[in-house]
């Protein structure tokens, strides 16, 4: 199997029937990045790839380490070249197009980038830049079928430039809207039409004072963390209750029309979920832990001190699409390197004393 061939196969198996129009949608996007990358993709080495890493949290100033927390991440992927290089998967809906737009310059101070860097530095790697592998998603959906696109596809079983099955040259002779299939070629067409506008890698310069600057910020919002649990002072930002156009899920919570210890709510498996099972404790800190407390430190109490959520939770798309993706994409990466299909890639990394972080010149 190809690597796009295995990056479909994940997609099939992951999606419900329900989920047929994302599903498309990824898989349009996933022949689009393959168009796109899979040249340049042959040069490069894939070392790691979704790697969990953990480290002590540490005061570069004094040197000291953390008696409460440590620090940890699933890094995306790391790639030897010419040293080694952090990739990091992102899906947007913004414009990517534009090097100098607002979306690149968002992630010129973006903090996910230096908390992995600074990880992995305490674990011994000290990568020599950042890549950001960003994929825009489409704003289109099914529609129904032009009649000379239909009567194209049902005589010579293409649609936008790609064959058709059976199965859905048979469906076009009594439908004539866009089936899963269809959908993804229409997708796949535009973005290997256009791919500038879908997909985009690009590294951002990010300084050593950068760094460090982002490792002091990581100590002192630490502390911020304890004092906030040891007070019991957990501030609202009633700012934060409608981010993503959507009410917060702890709303009712703050609002007094429900309390943390009624059936609609249950303890989480784990605080963390997005790291391996390995990395436990609950003073774990996380890009997305330390982006949480900064939203909105009732958020945070709710998600990380008490550790609950909806009994039945509703389900984030924007969340949902690019979990999918990302796991269409490890499929695709992990391709490209036989050795990882070997499963090397399952190896723990060392744990170090976070010493490397004064070794790298970052305290001043």
């Amino acid at each position: 199997m190809t690597p796009l061939d295995k990056a479909l196969a994940r997609i099939d198996e992951l999606a419900t029937p329900d989920d047929w129009v994302l599903a498309a949608t990824i898989r349009g996007l996933l022949i689009g990045y393959d168009a796109r990358w899979r040249e340049e993709q042959e040069s490069l080495t894939v070392v790691k790839v979704e790697e969990g890493y953990q480290s002590p949290l540490t005061n570069i100033e004094t040197g000291r380490t953390s008696r409460t927390f440590t620090v940890a991440g699933k890094v995306d992927k790391i790639v030897d070249d010419n040293g080694p290089v952090l990739y990091d998967h992102k899906t947007t809906s913004s414009d990517i197009s534009d090097p100098s737009g607002t979306y690149w310059r968002q992630l010129a101070i973006d903090s996910q980038a230096s908390h992995y860097e600074l990880l992995l530095l305490a674990n011994g790697t000290r990568v020599n830049r950042i890549v950001w592998d960003v994929t825009r998603k489409p704003a289109i959906s099914p529609k129904q079928i032009v009649k000379a696109d239909h009567t194209l596809a049902i005589a010579e079983g293409t649609y936008c430039g790609f064959d058709v099955s059976e199965e859905t040259q048979a469906y076009l002779h009594t439908n004539q809207r866009e089936n899963g299939e269809l959908f993804g070629y229409r997708v796949a067409r535009d973005a290997i039409e256009q791919p500038e506008k879908f997909y985009a890698r690009r590294s951002v310069p990010r300084t050593r004072d950068q760094l460090a600057e982002y490792a002091n910020e990581l100590w002192q919002v630490a502390g911020d963390i304890r004092n906030s649990r040891r007070t019991g002072e957990h501030y609202r930002n009633a700012g934060a209750c409608f981010n993503y156009g959507r009410p917060c899920q702890f709303l009712s919570l703050c609002d007094g029309s429900d309390t943390p210890d009624s059936d609609r709510w249950r303890e989480k498996a784990k605080k963390n979920p997005e790291l391996p099972d390995w990395i436990g404790g609950s003073d774990v800190l996380t890009n997305s832990r330390l982006n949480t407390f900064k939203t909105c430190r009732r958020l945070h109490h709710y998600k990380y001190n008490l550790g609950i959520e909806r009994a039945t939770e509703e389900r984030e798309e924007a969340l949902y699409f690019g979990s999918l993706y990302h796991e269409a994409l490890d499929a695709w990466w992990i391709a490209f390197d036989q050795e990882l299909n070997d499963g090397n890639c399952n190896e723990q990394p060392s744990r170090r004393d976070g010493s490397r972080q004064a070794e790298a010149g970052l305290a001043r």
